[in-house]
């Protein structure tokens, strides 16, 4: 069982970023939206966004990152109440992870920790392990089924921000790219954790609804 004085420590060695697409329809989960229409994927988002903010609700310190920050209101029914907000940097998903992470560090944590807002199943357990990881590495890394990562977590070294640079991003290499440049850095070997499923099609949704339960908002 973990305690709650473990999870403040850790909460305050490395701090926590949910990169989250609000559910705006015709914006957010695009692919979806062309398989089961943009009705039915918008419900299937916030249903998993309810699931994914509830089974996080007792992390100590969580900042939720959102775009486009102008309908950030759609998520207020829905977002534990003592969780911090803010918009997502500008550019590539490189920079919206680097920016996060570059806070914690202006901050002076140990480290800091980036999870995507399209996996369900992360929960309290999947960011202990990840802070344990990092006390004993300099990254970590959550692997997506789709190539890509779940979650990034890096412990400051010099140079952290080169492991999301030059990344062909939401592409199956992803993962394998990012490995690739953490093997070229003087850093030793990374910390993967266990494969996710992100929800990108209606078979991911199938896949989810079942494993998990879930039901379909309305």
């Amino acid at each position: 069982m973990i305690m709650v004085k473990e999870l403040q420590d850790f909460a305050k060695e490395f701090g926590l970023h949910i990169l989250c697409k609000a559910p705006v329809p015709g914006l957010a989960k695009s692919r979806l939206s062309r398989e089961v229409g943009v009705d039915n994927a918008m419900k299937m988002y916030v249903s998993i966004l309810e699931y994914l903010f509830a089974r996080l609700g007792d992390w100590p310190q969580v900042t939720l990152h959102i775009e486009p920050w102008e309908h950030r209101g759609l998520l207020e029914k829905i977002v534990p109440g003592h969780w911090d907000w803010a918009p997502q940097a500008e550019g590539d998903l490189g920079n919206r992870i680097v920016e996060p992470l570059a806070e914690c560090q202006r901050l002076g944590m140990k480290g800091g920790i980036v999870i995507g807002s399209d996996t369900p199943d992360i929960g309290i357990g999947d960011i202990e392990s990840a802070c344990r990881q990092l006390r004993r590495h300099a990254a970590v890394f959550g692997p997506s089924t789709d190539g890509g990562y779940w979650l990034c977590g890096v412990q400051f070294f010099p140079g952290w921000q080169s492991l999301f640079s030059h990344i062909p991003w939401s592409t199956g290499s992803t993962l394998v790219e990012t490995l690739s440049i953490a093997a070229s850095l003087p850093i030793g070997p990374v910390a993967l954790l266990n494969d996710k499923t992100d929800l990108d099609t209606a078979q991911d949704w199938d896949m989810i609804q079942k494993a998990l339960n879930l039901e379909l908002k309305r």
